[in-house]
């Protein structure tokens, strides 16, 4: 699917979440219309014979005023036809069925719900708003009235905790979503967060916990048909104006897919090894810095691991061998 994104950062929101500054995530502080409609004309001109979609991100748009939506629609209405519709996302308690009713006259096909979790204790400790509960009812109610369905998840909120990691799981899975998006919390500057994590109240996970417990999602959810479209923010945030703390790497997502390929390899490692891989499966373990590689060896109680490639592998593939003394 193709994507044009429209940012309404923070718009609807009726408060903002402990851990949320979207002008910095987006790095814009509103739209510009006449910018927008330049750009939709060469977006669905370029696109003419593909399926498309123009979303609305940033803010809670089922929240806005009726007004201000029907002004979002009304932009985007001439350019959508049997090929392009309307995604939006919001909060699991700004859906309801006349909310859905609206959604399917203004041609919207897929809804993302900014759950973040499934577990009580963090949506308390992170004065969500909601419950659990009510994040399942919303789940089911996008996916009843024939939208696609995703659902956008965060990895160490305030309560965070492997039991809590696993509910989320469990529950994401049992609701089916087309698709997830994954985003380690990160301490954004100008958030009530940045203040717990500065008198001590909040400590964020580490950037290999972050890609571990990412990992772990990935591949309960795939292994349920459910597609994980992107985990962690956009590289070009700005990591020196913006991020105070947290496990940001400008290429996470790359990170995880090589945590899981050398998931894959190590229950195959006992002692000195060398590990063959093809042409595409290189960089996801010696890219970064060789990062994946070093988790590797960690991980594998310190044994010499070294890699190399076979032009006659197909991805995914890789072979393990002992090394000997004249290796």
């Amino acid at each position: 699917m193709i994507i044009y994104p429209i940012f309404i950062p923070q718009q609807g929101c009726s408060f903002q979440c402990i851990y949320c500054n979207q002008f910095s995530i987006t790095g814009s502080s509103g739209i510009n219309q006449e910018e927008i409609l330049h750009d939709l004309v060469a977006f669905c001109e370029f696109n003419k014979h593909k399926q498309k979609e123009i979303a609305f991100f940033g803010g809670t748009f089922t929240a806005l005023p009726q007004k201000i939506r029907e002004g979002y629609y009304a932009i985007v209405e001439p350019f959508l036809d049997e090929l392009t519709t309307v995604r939006y996302s919001t909060r699991p308690d700004c859906i309801d069925e006349e909310i859905l009713k609206e959604s399917i006259l203004q041609r919207v096909s897929t809804i993302e719900l900014g759950v973040q979790s499934f577990s009580n204790d963090e949506l308390t400790q992170s004065v969500r708003g909601y419950t659990q509960e009510k994040a399942q009812e919303a789940c089911r109610m996008v996916k009843e009235n024939g939208f696609k369905l995703g659902i956008q998840l965060m990895l160490g909120l305030p309560g965070f905790s492997p039991s809590s990691l696993q509910l989320t799981i469990e529950r994401t899975i049992h609701a089916s979503p087309d698709f997830v998006r994954i985003y380690p919390l990160l301490v954004l500057k100008d958030t009530p967060l940045e203040r717990m994590y500065r008198s001590g109240n909040y400590k964020p996970i580490s950037l290999n916990e972050a890609l571990y417990y990412s990992a772990t999602m990935m591949e309960s959810f795939e292994q349920h048909g459910i597609k994980v479209i992107k985990t962690g923010l956009h590289s070009d945030i700005s990591e020196r104006d913006a991020i105070i703390a947290g496990p940001f790497h400008p290429n996470f997502g790359e990170l995880v897919k090589g945590d899981i390929f050398a998931r894959r390899i190590e229950k195959d490692i006992d002692g000195d090894s060398l590990i063959t891989v093809s042409n595409k499966n290189i960089s996801l373990l010696k890219g970064n810095g060789a990062y994946i590689l070093k988790c590797l060896e960690n991980r594998c109680h310190n044994y010499i691991v070294k890699v190399a490639v076979d032009k006659f592998l197909q991805d995914g593939e890789y072979s393990v061998k002992r090394l000997s003394d004249k290796d």
